[in-house]
């Protein structure tokens, strides 16, 4: 890890086993910054759903954001439905099942 901090202006929602973040909304999301090689890249975006050749059937697209209260790095978004699955109202994902009371 090269980095830690809040994003603002992300939303953090509970997909069950995994995070999903969405641009928008007044909160923050913790990130962890990792530096990768290209095809340590490639790897993640299959691991994700993503494909750079079809992104509007992707689960989620890869972004690069800039923040001016964390670090600049790409991220992830999700790009399902949103309209019933809980927010992260911390905007720290530990896990599923996982809350700041329990880690």
């Amino acid at each position: 890890m090269v980095d830690e901090g809040w994003m603002t202006g992300l939303t953090l929602y509970d997909l069950g086993p995994f995070p999903g973040v969405k641009k928008g909304g007044d909160g923050a999301v913790f990130v962890e910054v990792y530096r990768v090689t290209d095809e340590i890249l490639s790897d993640l975006d299959v691991l994700e759903g993503y494909s750079k050749a079809n992104e509007a059937g992707s689960l989620y697209v890869r972004r690069y954001l800039n923040s001016d209260m964390g670090p600049s790095c790409w991220i992830y978004l999700y790009q399902g439905d949103i309209s019933r699955l809980p927010v992260i109202e911390d905007g720290n994902w530990l896990g599923p099942g996982m809350t700041t009371e329990t880690y």
